[in-house]
């Protein structure tokens, strides 16, 4: 009767789990990622630009540059007039003053436009480059 018992109960929770799994949790992850679409709106935009491979260098093109354009006329008062998403003589030129390189790693576009990332949405809204979802 033990026996019986214990390999019911594990079924029940394997038919729980697997509720959770196949149901639950993907109706969730659903939410979750059309409010990352409201929220978010670069999520849109990497459709129409792509994403650049980093290192980001002249000749790149994606959002991640786009993002940096804003934060070189926000953080470091450039005046680079097209936010089009593509490193270009601009976009080289005041990144050199920057920083002093004609690159960009992932680590420090991670630790540069995280910390100003609603300001740069902000900006680039207010430009008309991004818009709500």
């Amino acid at each position: 009767m033990k026996k019986n018992t214990i390999i019911l109960i594990a079924a029940c929770i394997a038919a729980i789990v697997a509720v959770w799994y196949f149901f639950i949790r993907k109706d969730k992850k659903a939410e979750i990622d059309q409010q990352a679409k409201g929220d978010a709106p670069i999520d849109n935009y990497r459709e129409i630009l792509g994403h650049a491979q980093f290192p980001l260098k002249k000749g790149s093109r994606g959002i991640e540059v786009m993002y940096y354009q804003a934060f070189l006329n926000v953080v470091k008062n450039a005046l680079i007039v097209d936010l089009d998403g593509n490193w270009g003589q601009e976009t080289e030129g005041n990144s050199n003053e920057f920083n002093n390189t004609l690159t960009l790693s992932k680590n420090s576009y991670d630790f540069i436009i995280l910390g100003y990332y609603d300001q740069l949405n902000a900006y680039l809204k207010q430009k008309g480059a991004i818009k709500n979802a």
